[in-house]
């Protein structure tokens, strides 16, 4: 029986340092522009906003009215363009999640992801474990978000499979959709009865293979 491996990909396989804030400030300050807190939230909460459309680039989209509201030297491609590089440079995948990648060689494996696809696959890319993937799912190419089963539904048609296993560090959008359609819900995080199985520590990831 052929079992695959559905994985989240932000605070699952990729872990951030800094967070997201630190990134913002340290695109901010390669801009020569002084970062504020309040800046960061506005930033995000254009982004939400203009990802949950789910049209067009939502990082350009947000830049450019982050741009005008503080009435900003440089555009909002630019500013985005600084983002998305601090983020990336912000991006790592730990040791024990890259050996419990290639644990599971001999299963399908595929990302099931709430981020914008082209930079998801851009941070696989410059991480370098692209290559384990079948497929990323993202919203905007399902037009829903987890934890729509929609977004489930659409890896199950990419990566065909005997049955399913989902890791995901969120027990709303990751493990409780996952139960719902009969995977095996693997919990990166604090122990939660809801999931079938749980890995607090990223130097565990080689265990997910035994836990299948």
């Amino acid at each position: 029986m052929t079992t695959a491996v559905l994985f989240d990909l932000d605070r699952t396989l990729i872990q951030y340092d800094p967070d997201l804030p630190g990134i913002f400030r340290n695109a901010l300050t390669e801009l020569g522009l002084t970062p504020t807190a309040d800046r960061f939230e506005h930033f995000r909460d254009r982004f939400l906003v203009r990802f949950a459309g789910l049209e067009g680039d939502p990082f350009v989209s947000a830049a450019t009215d982050h741009a005008r509201e503080y009435d900003l030297p440089v555009g909002g491609e630019r500013l985005a363009e600084a983002f998305l590089d601090a983020e990336r440079d912000a991006a790592r995948v730990h040791p024990g999640v890259r050996s419990g990648l290639d644990a599971l060689a001999d299963h399908p494996l595929g990302v099931v992801t709430n981020g914008y696809g082209p930079v998801q696959r851009r941070k696989l890319a410059a991480t370098g474990i692209d290559h384990h993937f079948a497929t990323v799912v993202t919203p905007d190419s399902v037009g829903a978000f987890k934890p729509d089963h929609a977004v489930f539904e659409a890896a199950i048609d990419r990566v065909p499979a005997d049955a399913y296993a989902f890791v995901g560090d969120s027990v709303e959008a990751d493990v409780l959709p996952a139960n719902e359609l009969g995977f095996r819900s693997v919990l990166y995080g604090d122990a939660d009865d809801r999931a079938d199985a749980c890995v607090s520590d990223p130097g565990d990831f080689g265990r997910i293979a035994d836990l299948l």
